[in-house]
């Protein structure tokens, strides 16, 4: 009878077991599911967790100077995180392709035009900035002044068989004379001496700036 009882007891209890999880089972489980979801993928979770400062980001190389606008600026960061610029005091967020590659464009002003970047992570933590660049937006050709010899000049003789050119440019820029290179000093003034050939002599005379803009001259001298 005490067995019987007890099985009794048992049976009753395993029903209403089976009862109230049918009943109310399913949405305690589902509620504990969600909580734990909800749990994991909180941004304030995230933002305890990881409190680590991502790697700066590196640009491709960044002239001194350009005579194109606008000036496209391109780089990588580690994958997942985005690029913040500092183009001339204006910051301008920028999403990264699934490798962490990313580009953007900028709009020139003539002269200086100052930059610097940093990464951001997803949970909003900043990377070191990187160096602070200068770039130079300047699309005027170099002037081109001879001050020595006119133009037309003839010269005689073994001993006026050399003479040196000498003239102006723009400063930081490059000259050559029938792509012989002179030397251009701190002020844009610049000299070479040059051997004439018998006759008529036809002189290029080429300036190359920094940025890119060139320009070209003919002097023409008889000897």
């Amino acid at each position: 009878k005490r067995n019987t009882r007890k099985a009794v007891i048992f049976v009753l209890l395993s029903l209403a077991i089976v009862v109230f999880l049918a009943t109310n089972g399913l949405s305690l489980i589902t509620k504990v599911i969600d909580f734990a979801s909800s749990f994991k993928k909180s941004p304030q979770t995230i933002d305890l967790l990881d409190k680590t400062p991502p790697s700066p980001p590196f640009l491709q190389s960044i002239p001194d100077a350009t005579n194109t606008s606008p000036f496209e600026i391109t780089g990588r960061v580690e994958p997942g995180n985005t690029i913040v610029i500092n183009f001339n005091d204006k910051e301008e967020e920028i999403q990264t392709d699934e490798n962490g590659n990313f580009s953007a464009k900028f709009e020139l002003i003539k002269g200086d035009n100052t930059f610097f970047a940093y990464t951001k992570n997803p949970a909003g933590n900043k990377s070191q900035d990187t160096k602070k660049y200068v770039l130079v937006f300047d699309n005027e050709a170099p002037d081109i002044k001879i001050l020595s010899p006119s133009d037309g000049a003839s010269f005689y003789g073994s001993k006026q068989k050399n003479v040196i050119i000498s003239g102006t440019t723009k400063v930081d820029s490059s000259l050559t004379i029938n792509d012989r290179i002179a030397t251009i000093n701190d002020d844009g003034g610049f000299s070479l001496n040059y051997s004439l050939s018998n006759g008529e002599n036809n002189l290029v005379i080429k300036s190359v700036d920094k940025a890119g803009n060139e320009k070209e001259i003919s002097l023409k001298l008889f000897f």
